[in-house]
């Protein structure tokens, strides 16, 4: 488990994090898992600053959030598929499908006292 201040939370600081623990490969994608949801419905892209602040804000005080790795050195290796397959990304796809899920009533605020 990582710590990270909720004032330094970005996409460098978090891959930074994730290096220490694990080989990060290029191409990989980070997705955090929205609180109360399960994994089918509820992985969210971490694409970049500002979704890591979105991120923040729906985690309650002492709360964690649940982040999870897309593996893309994984498919570099399978010998099975062309290059054009291999290179590949259903990364926009993903967020567009993440836009039409999160609406304004999945955001859920928090607030420091």
């Amino acid at each position: 488990m990582s710590y990270i201040d909720r004032d330094k939370v970005s996409l460098p600081e978090i891959v930074g994090h994730l290096r220490d623990h694990y080989s990060v490969y290029e191409g990989g994608l980070l997705h955090w898992l929205f609180p109360g949801k399960e994994l089918e419905d509820g992985l969210r892209v971490l694409f970049d600053d500002d979704a890591c602040l979105k991120m923040s804000q729906c985690i309650v005080e002492m709360g964690v959030a649940e982040i999870f790795v897309e593996d893309g050195g994984a498919k570099k290796q399978c010998e099975a598929e062309s290059d054009a397959e291999r290179n590949v990304s259903d990364f926009e796809d993903e967020l567009v499908d993440m836009e039409e899920k999160m609406s304004e009533d999945d955001v859920v605020e928090a607030s420091s006292q």
